[in-house]
């Protein structure tokens, strides 16, 4: 069965805790910008087993406001939202080159800082 699922800002539709999830490729559809904030809605399609499922949908921006998630799914068969659980998955490193190459000249600068400040304590 395949459920087209529009979700705005993001998050992590949760079936039931503790059961594996099944990630969730998004794609932004619209966006609305506002003097203090944006609305960004995301669509992506999922095919899922009989019973209940956990979706996750990963990769998705920072800065979350918790309270402006919203899910809608759409599908032929019976279909119940039973919540939305919302997690901050930090990882050990970026995987964006950009931000692995700055990362990379902050650790640089800051084992330059321990240096000039150990051979001030020196002098």
């Amino acid at each position: 069965m395949t459920w087209p699922l529009a979700v705005s800002m993001m998050g992590m539709l949760c079936s039931l805790y503790g059961q594996e999830s099944i990630p969730v490729s998004s794609s932004v559809r619209a966006v609305t910008v506002y003097p203090d904030r944006a609305r960004v809605t995301r669509t992506g399609t999922v095919t899922l087993p009989e019973g209940a499922s956990v979706l996750q949908f990963e990769g998705l921006p920072e800065g979350l406001e918790e309270d402006s998630v919203v899910v809608h799914a759409q599908s032929d068969a019976a279909l119940t939202i039973e919540g939305i659980d919302i997690r901050n998955q930090f990882l050990a490193a970026s995987a964006l080159p950009r931000t692995q190459e700055l990362q990379g000249q902050l650790q640089g600068l800051e084992d330059q800082k321990k240096i000039v400040f150990c051979h001030g304590r020196r002098a």
